[in-house]
């Protein structure tokens, strides 16, 4: 049983997020009004870096071209079984603004790819 409150939906966007002054890039796999399912792909040398309840920025255009930046805080996350540096997260909104609402609520089911720039 799925007990979200928020619907998730898939997408695959190439994002950035800020921790303690350092980038990671990665990719975000799902979002919803309240949530973030975010794919580090960057090497992580400190995984201090990321643990529950931390604070940190994501970054990700959207279709328009526009930047969305959302604060966000750890709630979990999981490395990869294979031995990479590879870190999933799952992350919980902030306050999330109201251009992200609108966005979010414009989604089609059809998957998202966009690249930073």
């Amino acid at each position: 049983m799925n007990n979200r409150f928020y619907k998730r939906t898939q997408v695959n966007l190439e994002a950035e997020i800020i921790s303690g002054g350092k980038t990671f890039k990665g990719s975000i796999e799902n979002v919803s009004e309240g949530g973030v399912g975010y794919l580090i792909k960057s090497s992580i040398k400190d995984s201090s870096d990321f643990v529950p309840r931390k604070k940190i920025e994501v970054k990700f255009p959207t279709s328009t071209d526009e930047n969305i930046k959302l604060e966000c805080e750890i709630v979990w996350f999981s490395r990869s079984p294979a031995g990479d540096n590879e870190l999933t997260l799952g992350l919980k909104i902030i306050n999330p603004e109201s251009e992200y609402k609108e966005w979010i609520s414009n989604l089609s089911g059809s998957s998202i790819i966009k690249k930073m720039k």
